[in-house]
């Protein structure tokens, strides 16, 4: 009985790099390695080939079959697993096609596939095709991302290519940032001049292409030698990312334009993961109503710590801090422009809280609970990705002390995306709190016995309106000594 050919469609987000069983041999029985280079093991991993023993409805018995995986559609990033559980046998590889020729890295920087052959791969930096871009017949991919792990520490590292269009827009901000001092923080341009994006450069432009290195805090610049060298025994490839080159550079820009959004909206449709379900406390926009390029959407958001601080007493009494407690994002609520609470969301947490906060964050023992909370509780990935898409739709984020959110939250907000009322209402004195301010400004008494977030967003954006008001009626620098004056009157309270 003839057994016909099945095939089903599957979506790979990431490729496990395939190393061929004559590479393990070789190791075991301490042969010489054979030669195989980068492309043929990416090729024999788009086309991977393996047997195996099924169930056969028709034969009514097990019967060996050959599982091919052939490409039907190729990504804007291809995502190239590299590590492997038998560490000694695959690294040779990488370390010995280096040492034998220094002018040749094992792991190429651009490569083109055989869109109806992926067996067909060329290396395009050793035939010096670089100008080669996709086109009906080659899907043309370059290298912009290396992560390594640094074994004899045990950490990552990440090299990185600065797009292009990254580079471009960061240098109009550096300018604008730059000239800060020169700016009259009572035109009513400042703020529309902060954000603007062009394409003028001012001063010596960054070029487009830099490689840097992520190193934990430490980021330095780098070079795509460093990236590709795995000479070093203390570094072994992790993760690679190759972008697929486009024949319009608009095309290949866009990739990277932070106005778009690759994460879709549906994500704010995520339900809860509490048992039980308390009064609700935002309002569910529709899709189409959500803030977009240009809107504002106040927000705050409270931590509860991981880990407590961990310090040492010196000699002579003094108090050195040798670690800093480590947060995890708890509550996030976002309003939008006309006070519209439309997130309010508290954060399962799977690590154990050592300490809630509550003072500062308005949490308690079992709001981070499924089994006890009644707030709406999501996991922390979607309420990161529930940011990210904000970001990229361009929102304008108002707050108080948003660097420091982002930072802990570890999302990059554009920032000329960023109102942060700390930042507006500063004369290089000292920073001013947000109650303080609502005091003032505001006659409100806000962060009485415990932080809100929602209360805090709202206030937020309510100071920044008043911010608008004091610069368009030319009286913004007038108020701002005022503000500190009165604060040094009432100890700032």
């Amino acid at each position: 009985m003839n057994v016909k050919e099945t095939s089903k469609i599957s979506t790979s987000l990431v490729l496990d790099l395939e190393y061929p069983n004559e590479l393990f041999k070789a190791i075991a029985t301490d042969k010489e390695l054979p030669y195989i280079s980068f492309v043929d093991l990416l090729a024999n991993t788009m086309t991977l080939a393996v047997k195996n023993r099924l169930w056969c409805d028709q034969l009514k018995d097990y019967t060996p079959v050959v599982l091919v995986r052939n490409p039907k559609k190729f990504p804007e990033s291809l995502l190239i697993n590299c590590a492997h559980e038998n560490r000694g046998a695959y690294m040779p590889l990488w370390r010995q096609q280096v040492a034998e020729n220094p002018d040749e890295a094992f792991l190429p920087t651009r490569v083109k596939i055989n869109r109806n052959d992926s067996n067909k791969i060329i290396r395009l930096d050793l035939a010096r095709e670089d100008s080669s871009v996709s086109d009906d017949e080659w899907v043309v991919y370059e290298l912009d991302a290396v992560i390594s792990h640094i074994h004899t520490s045990d950490h990552l590292v990440a090299h990185i290519r600065i797009p292009e269009s990254y580079t471009e827009s960061q240098i109009v901000i550096n300018s604008v940032d730059s000239n800060k001092e020169q700016v009259n923080k009572d035109d009513a341009n400042y703020i529309r001049a902060f954000r603007r994006r062009s394409s003028t450069f001012v001063g010596n432009p960054v070029k487009g292409g830099d490689w840097v290195l992520f190193n934990d805090f430490a980021v330095s610049p780098s070079s795509i030698e460093q990236a590709v060298d795995f000479r070093h025994p203390f570094r072994n490839p992790c993760v690679l990312r190759y972008r697929r080159i486009h024949q319009e550079e608009e095309d290949r820009n866009k990739i990277f334009d932070s106005t778009t959004c690759p994460i879709t909206s549906e994500v704010f449709s995520s339900p809860s993961l509490a048992l039980a379900q308390g009064p609700k406390t935002f309002v569910s926009l529709p899709l189409d109503k959500l803030p977009k390029n240009g809107d504002l959407v106040a927000i705050d958001c409270e931590f509860v710590a991981l880990s407590t601080e961990e310090f040492k007493v010196l000699a002579d009494g003094t108090r050195v801090v040798t670690a800093p407690p480590r947060l995890s994002l708890a509550r996030v609520s976002c309003l939008s422009g006309d006070g519209t609470v439309f997130i309010d969301d508290y954060i399962v947490t799977p690590e154990n809280v050592e300490d809630h906060l509550t003072r500062f964050s308005g949490l308690v023992p079992g709001d981070l609970d499924p089994k006890s909370s009644k707030h709406h509780l999501i996991p922390l990935r979607i309420a990161y990705m529930k940011l990210r898409h904000l970001v990229d739709r361009g929102c304008i984020f108002v707050g108080h002390g948003l660097n420091k959110d982002f930072r802990v939250i570890n999302i990059f907000v554009p920032p000329e995306n960023i109102l942060d009322t700390v930042e507006l209402f500063y004369l290089g004195h000292r920073k001013l709190s947000l109650a303080f301010l609502a005091s003032y400004l505001l006659e409100e008494k806000i962060q009485g016995r415990i932080h809100d977030s929602i209360e805090d967003a709202r206030t937020a954006l309510k100071l920044y309106q008043k911010y608008e008001t004091f610069r368009d009626q030319g009286i913004l620098q007038e108020k701002l000594h005022e503000i500190f004056e009165q604060g040094q009157r009432r100890n700032y309270k």
